[in-house]
């Protein structure tokens, strides 16, 4: 008899511990709702771009991947971004993939022009990114390299 109450009150404890974090977790996240809003942007290429990739503002972490797909019909490589509510991106931001060094983690780099056109409208839930620029590949690079070498010798 002492043993089944022993059982019965580790029990007892385990299923205590089990609601106290199940409800630390849903309280958790429950104060994290609207804490972010999504946008979108297109690629013609997402190289290195992944969930959960950072999206910075002047280098300082504004937000994150969320999403990532191609577009079936356009065939543009589609990202959604979860941005910090409490950041106001004007509808004129630019956006680009960008490293962190040579062989460092991608990441989405956001731009804002100098000049924005007055009155300042912001992107909202669900808005898109007019302005994008695809990174550029080390073959690319390689390429332009040799051909103003090339072209630096020919004079």
């Amino acid at each position: 008899m002492r043993h089944n109450i022993f059982e019965i009150l580790l029990g007892a404890i385990i299923l205590a511990l089990a609601i106290f974090i199940a409800g630390y977790a849903f309280i958790y996240n429950s104060n994290k709702v609207g804490t972010h809003y999504l946008i979108d942007a297109e690629f013609g290429r997402i190289d290195g771009i992944i969930v959960g990739a950072d999206v910075k503002l002047g280098g300082v972490k504004i937000g994150r991947v969320a999403q990532t797909s191609l577009d079936k019909i356009s065939f543009a490589s589609k990202v959604s971004m979860e941005i910090d509510a409490v950041i106001k991106l004007p509808k004129q931001t630019e956006a680009s993939i960008a490293s962190e060094g040579l062989l460092g983690k991608n990441f989405i780099r956001l731009k804002i022009p100098q000049k924005l056109q007055l009155p300042i409208s912001y992107l909202e839930y669900g808005n898109k990114i007019a302005k994008t620029t695809d990174p550029a590949s080390l073959e690319d690079l390689l390429g332009r390299a040799l051909f103003l070498i090339n072209n630096n010798g020919n004079k």
